[in-house]
């Protein structure tokens, strides 16, 4: 049997989950948009009791767009299982998982939290491919006709008057993403993090 582990810290509910191409075996969420560390050892410690890890075949994992500390998080924790079970790591954008449950006849959009009064933003096409870039801004700075297309993602319950046309999931879906993360495979492992950390280093005089 091959197993998928999937970890995803991009937004505010840290999330993972293992998987056959056929089933779902377990999956785990917790809330907490400054707790991914914690949250990520425990749900871990969950998942894989009683699990042989030998039979894990992949680890997939959410590169963003997300947060600096949390995607830091989860990218390391990843990083570190694959290399000492030895297995192909798989990176994924968070927002592509998302709109892969979103059921829309028309193209829509895909926003989650991005803080700071701003948003992780791409858009879709009906069938779920992204079109263009992820892209991180104020919901008031988007176009009239981005802001008119349906939306999902976290940010539609912070922002909701300005997303007229809400859709689900606000948050991917972890079984989806260790059961299919083959085909959300980005050959690019480099972390989205769209914009500096918060923390810097002093300068010195």
């Amino acid at each position: 049997m091959s197993l998928t582990l999937a970890i995803d810290t991009a937004t505010r509910r840290t999330g993972i989950s293992l998987a056959t191409e056929a089933a779902v075996i377990a999956q785990y969420y917790e809330e907490g948009a400054t707790a991914h560390g914690e949250a990520l050892s425990r749900l871990a410690s969950q998942l894989l009791q009683g699990i042989d890890r030998s039979e894990i075949t992949s680890v997939a994992v959410g590169i963003g767009p997300g947060p600096f500390t949390g995607l830091r998080v989860g990218i390391s924790f990843a990083q570190s299982f694959a290399f000492a079970l030895g297995v192909p790591l798989i990176s994924v954008c968070t927002l592509d998982v998302i709109a892969a449950e979103v059921s829309c006849n028309q193209e829509f959009a895909i926003a989650t939290d991005a803080r700071r009064k701003e948003v992780y933003w791409a858009r879709y096409s009906a069938a779920g491919k992204r079109l263009g870039e992820v892209r991180v801004i104020k919901p008031s700075e988007l176009t009239d006709e981005e802001r008119w297309l349906p939306t999902a993602g976290d940010a539609v319950e912070i922002y909701g008057e300005l997303f007229p046309y809400l859709l689900e999931p606000l948050f991917p879906n972890m079984g989806l993403l260790a059961a299919r993360a083959a085909e959300f495979s980005l050959a690019d492992h480099a972390p989205m993090y769209m914009r500096r950390p918060d923390a810097t280093p002093p300068v010195l005089p």
